[in-house]
């Protein structure tokens, strides 16, 4: 099973990219930096994947592949 989710917010600056799945990365003064890493660790778990494509000002897309338990594709 593949998801793919997409914004058309501020993207991910490149330099961010390689660090942006490590507890407690953040750019936000806000964050806390838990919420992707704890994304990544789930799909992990499942034997499964997840992509990041970003380009600064245009936005974000992630896919999330899933293998299926139940045979189906």
């Amino acid at each position: 099973m593949q998801l793919w989710v997409s914004d058309t917010g501020p993207g991910i600056a490149e330099g961010d990219l390689p660090q942006i799945f490590e507890p407690f990365f953040s750019t936000k003064a806000e964050g806390s930096g838990i919420g992707l890493a704890l994304v990544y660790r789930v799909v992990q778990d499942h034997d499964g994947q997840i992509e990041v494509r970003s380009q600064p000002g245009v936005g974000t897309t992630f896919l999330l592949t899933l293998p299926s338990t139940d045979g189906a594709v």
